[in-house]
């Protein structure tokens, strides 16, 4: 299993616990998670036993999915005038259809907007609506709420 497959698993399972190997764990970091000292019992013995492929620590998530997106939101809404631009133009290059919104900044992205958009009125989706509407995308439309 991928890496990646492996840090998603875990956050949707809620374990936020993932084992990597030694050329993994450059990675792990970047993701918000970071080395704990030491492995359980079953990691341990298995590299005792011979597996050499199972890193000996345990990487675990420091704060819950929902956390680092509401900081990201922040951040972003204060670099972006107090309003998130639709994803699709936030990145323009990445096609409708293309792996990138499932996985990567793309999907983050998607998914602090989507997280953004649940906690705004109805008058605020209204008003967001109208401005952003006349400007989606042909292969966008009907992807987001208002489209």
């Amino acid at each position: 299993m991928l890496i990646a497959d492996r840090v998603a698993l875990a956050r949707v399972q809620a374990t936020h616990t993932v084992f990597a190997i030694a050329e993994e764990s450059a990675y792990l970091p970047g993701c918000g998670f970071s080395a704990v000292q030491q492995a359980p019992t079953i990691v341990r013995e298995a590299l005792a036993g011979g597996a050499p492929h199972l890193l000996s620590i345990q990487l675990a998530d420091n704060r819950a999915t929902e956390s680092r997106l509401d900081d990201d939101i922040a951040r972003e809404l204060s670099a972006q005038n107090q309003t998130l631009m639709p994803p699709w133009a936030k990145y323009p290059a990445i096609p409708r259809r293309s792996i990138a919104w499932r996985m990567g900044d793309g999907e983050w992205y998607s998914m602090m907007w989507h997280r953004w958009w649940s906690r705004l009125s109805p008058e605020a989706q209204a008003t967001y609506a109208a401005q952003w509407k006349p400007r989606t995308p042909p292969e966008f439309v009907g992807w987001l709420p208002f489209g």
